[in-house]
């Protein structure tokens, strides 16, 4: 922790107490005054010194995960974030879950929240994925839809949540508004959440002392532990800013506030706030044929944790089920095994999966998009081979938003 109370003293020279800035670097790393105590975090504030509770809730991939140090719990930014909030608030009851899967973005994270995020009952959510969605190559518009119904559903489970987006990008990108970033932070900016944008904070520190970029980071986008120290510290820097800035004995919040949601949305699409996962045990294979329900957690990450698993392993097997609703996506497993899927809905164009991946991973992908709601089928065929001449696939989830009807 020493390391970390020094990367804070320094980090404070670079803090820049607003939201997210309009433009990348913000002003150039100076300290800019704070204009309203709690202008984002007041409900966090009550529930450590009122309630004397915090839970708090951390979706993300691999960055918020830890990937890239030396151990992903102790090391990781979210560890040392909680345990900067138990040594600050010593009589409150501070509990810190890491909801995050590598390699995974905010498409899926919009499904996941009913089963993994609303039953920890957050009152204080991390948001980290915009580096992912420009991995998976989604668009800005996309981006926003994601991103923006996740922050919506949040506030339809709990309207009193504090939310917080952490923004991360990669040495190839440096400092670039890429444009699944720009959605991020603009979603962010039309719910007046606070909202990190880390190359605001590393590239002026490493100007500043002259350090090579791979004196913090174990690749082109995972930090190390001094990486993650500095994340840390930039965090606990802008959260110190808004709830101890030295103001707050004259302005301590009486009750918590409920938000209240802008009349228009960022997306011109529907929301999703009926995304939700299926397990697979619940689909009806009957009119399926050379995919098998495994119920054997043993066979794979998906498996054990989605309460079994789909498999397949020839060519020709085919999947049928219907769903309700507007959306449908797959959580499945790429890995060196992985064949190719091709999945159709009704009588729309055919969406084609190619699951290979050097490296087992989950992953996520969308099949149909914002479709007119009702009553769709979907066939799901094993139709190729993938890179290493394997045709193996396993889905660990159907993603819908609506309804999928099962057995």
């Amino acid at each position: 922790m020493r390391l970390l109370a020094a990367i804070i003293s320094f980090t404070l020279i670079f803090a820049n107490f607003t939201g997210c800035d309009n433009q990348l670097g913000g002003n150039n790393g100076q300290v800019e005054e704070v204009d309203e105590v709690f202008k984002y975090l007041s409900n966090t504030y009550y529930k450590l010194t009122v309630d004397k509770k915090l839970s708090m809730a951390f979706v993300g991939g691999s960055v918020t995960d830890g990937y890239g140090s030396t151990d992903q719990n102790s090391k990781s930014w979210v560890y040392l974030l909680t345990q900067w909030f138990r040594d600050s608030f010593p009589d409150a009851k501070v509990g810190g879950t890491k909801l995050s899967i590598g390699g995974t973005g905010s498409y899926l994270a919009d499904f996941r929240y009913e089963r993994e995020v609303k039953v920890k009952n957050p009152d204080l959510l991390f948001i980290e994925y915009a580096v992912n969605d420009l991995y998976y190559g989604r668009t800005y518009e996309e981006t926003v839809r994601t991103a923006e119904s996740l922050v919506q559903k949040a506030y339809a489970d709990n309207p009193y949540m504090d939310i917080v987006f952490v923004l991360v990008s990669d040495k190839e990108r440096g400092t670039d508004a890429y444009d699944t970033l720009r959605a991020h932070r603009d979603v962010a900016e039309k719910y007046g959440l606070l909202c990190i944008t880390m190359t605001d904070y590393i590239y002026p520190m490493l100007k500043k002392t002259g350090d090579d970029y791979g004196k913090y980071f174990a690749d082109g986008v995972h930090p190390n532990d001094a990486g993650y120290e500095f994340y840390a510290s930039v965090i606990i820097d802008k959260i110190k800013a808004d709830i101890l800035s030295g103001k707050a004995d004259a302005v301590v919040p009486t009750e918590l506030k409920a938000v209240t949601l802008p009349e228009e949305t960022l997306t011109k699409e529907s929301i999703m706030l009926d995304a939700t996962m299926v397990y697979t045990n619940k689909l009806d294979l009957t009119n399926s044929n050379g995919w098998e329900y495994q119920p054997n957690t043993n066979f794979s990450w998906l498996g054990t944790r989605y309460r079994g698993r789909l498999y397949a392993s020839e060519i020709g097997a085919r999947l049928e089920f219907e769903f309700e609703g507007t959306d449908l996506g797959l959580l499945f497993g790429s890995g060196p095994d992985a064949g190719v899927v091709t999945c159709t809905v009704d009588d729309r164009e055919p969406v084609k999966i190619n699951a290979y991946r050097a490296s087992k991973n989950p992953s996520e992908a969308m099949i149909a998009w914002d479709i007119p709601d009702g009553k769709h089928k979907v066939v799901i065929e094993l139709t190729g081979k993938g890179n290493s001449g394997k045709n193996t696939f396993e889905i660990g989830a159907i993603l819908v938003n609506g309804e999928v009807i099962t057995k």
